[in-house]
């Protein structure tokens, strides 16, 4: 079982991931309960994309997140000190509404992220380190 405490799984990256690959997410995808149990998983490994389903349990999920214990995170959330952050927006939204990815995605996602440190940088949410190129 997963310790939910140090396992907080964001729906969208559900992978495990190992320094001995260069593939950030190489399948394995996953559904991690409330208590951090692992609810169903891909096995093995792959080059592309993997999903998973499973029934979740939601008077559970409820139980859980209205609980005063070790395992209810929501209930210590500091939101306030991300307001520095998210109060203006940075990254363009509906990128690709009217159209799918071309195939420089990757490369206009590179620049997109490198736009959106230098503007976390101008508006002093983040420090660059000494010697900073950007």
């Amino acid at each position: 079982m997963l310790d939910a405490i140090r396992h907080a799984v964001r729906s969208d990256i559900a992978s495990p991931w190992s320094r001995a690959s260069s593939d950030l997410f190489g399948g394995q995808s996953m559904i991690v309960g409330p208590r951090g149990q692992i609810l169903t998983q891909q096995r093995g490994w792959t080059t592309g994309d993997s999903f998973v389903c499973t029934t979740i349990d939601i008077e559970a999920l409820r139980r859980a997140r209205v609980a005063n214990g070790l395992y209810n995170q929501f209930k210590d959330l500091r939101t306030e000190q991300y307001r520095a952050i998210y109060d203006t927006p940075i990254y363009p939204k509906n990128q690709y509404l009217d159209a799918p990815p071309e195939e420089n995605w990757l490369a206009r996602e590179d620049t997109t992220r490198a736009n959106n440190i230098k503007k976390l940088i101008e508006r002093g949410v983040l420090t660059p380190p000494t010697g900073y190129a950007g």
